[in-house]
């Protein structure tokens, strides 16, 4: 669980998040919660995008993701008044779009209701790692 303290508006990222996947398999990562002083951090309302580049400021996004319903690539809200997230990309799209290497990667929830003070947040960013698979492609 990541506890968001006081929403510092001027303190970007709030986490550091790092991710490790392979190849030839889906990634399928539950985010932590976030809290705000204990309590779930509630995203109703939000959105969320996630953006994996070559490094941080780099122009090239080699994967973007948003929020999404069902099955497809992106960012589940599992419960979005609980803060719970999961990411999920099918295979056939890590494998296209995420080649072998060390990269960066980013988030952003956008609040158009400014519930919070603010209307774009970067809430944290970190490293993707990406490993061979078994299959190769």
């Amino acid at each position: 669980m990541s506890d968001f303290g006081d929403l510092l508006p001027g303190v970007t990222p709030l986490f550091n998040i790092d991710f490790v996947i392979t190849r030839d398999d889906d990634w399928h990562d539950l985010l932590p919660q976030f809290l705000i002083g204990g309590a779930p951090f509630d995203l109703t309302g939000m959105s969320a995008d996630l953006w994996v580049r070559p490094l941080f400021g780099h122009p090239n996004t080699m994967l973007h993701l948003t929020q999404v319903t069902g099955a497809a690539d992106g960012i589940l809200y599992d419960t979005a008044a609980e803060a719970l997230m999961t990411i999920h990309v099918a295979r056939a799209t890590v494998n296209a779009k995420l080649p072998v290497g060390l990269w960066s990667q980013f988030a952003v929830l956008t609040d158009p209701s400014r519930r919070y003070g603010w209307n774009t947040r970067e809430i944290w960013r970190g490293s993707l790692t990406v490993l061979p698979g078994l299959i190769g492609a």
